[in-house]
């Protein structure tokens, strides 16, 4: 059914049969430009939070790995006679 003059000011009818111009273009545009920045800054925030995450787990491997070593440094030392003192 086509739009009258009077219809077409109607929102549903402006849908159907024009591109938003004006204030709807700019409405629209700030709209995706404010969704984007959102976006944008959750992404960014669960990257950082997974660098945190992943170093902390690099950090726990190397005490682990630190520590593993000592022990075995100490247990090669007491196996040997030597004393952990020089």
């Amino acid at each position: 059914m086509p739009c009258s003059r009077r219809r077409i000011a109607s929102s549903r009818c402006r849908r159907l049969t024009h591109a938003p111009q004006g204030k709807d273009v700019w409405t629209l545009i700030t709209n995706d430009i404010d969704h984007e920045k959102i976006h944008t800054g959750q992404v960014l925030e669960g990257r950082y939070e997974s660098k945190i995450t992943a170093s902390f787990h690099v950090a726990k491997h190397t005490l682990v790995v630190a520590q593993d070593f000592l022990n075995t440094m100490a247990a090669d030392q007491a196996a040997r006679g030597h004393s952990t003192r020089g």
